[in-house]
């Protein structure tokens, strides 16, 4: 009889435990930040402009070739380049001029250059934790001929290209900020990420969240500022929603400051680091985060879900944003693969207009913006479009 009610008592337990389980799904709106400042919003759908019909691109064509790119694009130059030997799929495209294109792939530390007069890409840097190496890169911007990475282990390896190929120049360590993303104002960084004590579970108040990050060229913290995903101090709800980009775009002699986090569907405008405009995507497909609130266990999303895959900076006051849709999940015998599609918006900061330039099924074709040119892969062929914005 001990026996059996020492089980009875035990499936009770368990019984009372699930019954007791709340869950909770990742990202909720309330909680993006920034949420509650009352500024101007600008919601941007997935439509093309009125003078424009949607047009089927068959699969001998290319987007570039339709009307919306026809509309605010004059392609001046084109050419054909060698396919580097890397995964095209998470690579950072940009361009020094319109001769040279810079590829960054975080997943295989890879940092690659491509000049068209040798029409050949060669590396800039290695993998590895040694001087002038990448270990875990982030992201990089370029300024004056001269290339800034930001990586994981919190450093900015800096390289200067005033001639081809690359060659490491120095770097500056961040004491202990985790980088997403970076960008330049005057002589020092823009950075945006986080302590690596916060992922690791210390002080994960959301009030004391502040990602973006003033540092001077030693790399000293002048002042923090920003918001973050109110987290309310689940350290598990960090990870999900740290990845971001921040941008410095100048527009009539101003400063402005434009951020994202990849999973929340907003983009940020900041000027003397106070929000002063949001950017809302509305066909976006928020990615779904089941938190045992319980447990505090954190469990990957496996729904149709959407990402803020990129902005580019261009002129005047406007930018090239990038978003991918992951959808109809399957499995072969590498894991999970998705359906995937780019869309691509250009947007008018200054005008807050915006237009949809259209969308590309990633196993039919990719492209990839810089402010000097598109870079084009379509049918296993790498090519380079140097373009004048209308």
């Amino acid at each position: 009889m001990s026996r059996l009610l020492v089980i009875v008592i035990f499936l009770s337990f368990v019984i009372l435990s699930c019954k007791n389980e709340t869950f909770e799904f990742h990202p909720m709106p309330e909680r993006f930040p920034y949420e509650s400042i009352d500024v101007p919003i600008v919601e941007i759908n997935r439509e093309y402009s009125s003078d424009i019909k949607e047009e089927i691109i068959k699969p001998d064509e290319s987007i570039l070739g339709k009307k919306t790119f026809k509309k605010y694009f004059d392609f001046d130059s084109t050419f054909i380049i060698e396919k580097p030997e890397i995964d095209l799929n998470s690579i950072k495209y940009s361009s020094l001029n319109s001769t040279r294109g810079i590829i960054l792939n975080p997943l295989s530390n890879t940092f690659l250059e491509y000049d068209s007069k040798n029409k050949l890409w060669s590396s800039i840097a290695k993998s590895g934790r040694g001087p002038g190496e990448l270990m875990f890169p982030t992201d990089f911007h370029i300024k004056n001929q001269k290339i800034y990475v930001s990586t994981k282990d919190s450093r900015i390896n800096i390289f200067d290209c005033q001639n081809p190929s690359c060659e490491f120049e120095k770097s500056i360590s961040l004491n202990k900020i985790q980088p997403s993303s970076l960008t330049t104002y005057n002589e020092n960084f823009l950075v945006l990420g986080l302590f690596s004590s916060l992922s690791q579970g210390e002080n994960s108040s959301s009030n004391s969240i502040n990602p973006l990050h003033f540092i001077n060229k030693s790399g000293e913290i002048m002042n923090s500022f920003g918001e973050f995903y109110k987290t309310k101090n689940n350290w598990m709800l960090i990870q999900p929603f740290e990845k971001g980009s921040v941008k410095n775009i100048k527009i009539d002699n101003q400063h402005f400051y434009l951020h994202y986090y990849d999973k929340i569907p907003e983009l940020y405008f900041l000027k003397n680091k106070e929000l002063f405009k949001r950017y809302i995507f509305k066909d976006f497909v928020n990615s779904k985060h089941k938190y045992n609130t319980q447990n505090h266990e954190l469990f990957v999303n496996v729904e149709d879900w959407s990402f803020l895959d990129n902005i580019t900076v261009l002129n005047n006051g406007k930018i090239i944003v990038s978003i991918r849709h992951l959808s109809n999940r399957s499995l072969n015998e590498y894991g999970i693969i998705w359906d995937e599609n780019k869309d691509f918006y250009l947007i008018d900061l200054l005008k807050d207009k915006y237009s949809f330039l259209g969308s590309i099924d990633l196993n039919d074709e990719n492209i990839w913006f810089s402010k000097h040119n598109i870079m084009h892969l379509k049918n296993d062929t790498l090519s380079i479009h140097n373009y004048i914005l209308k």
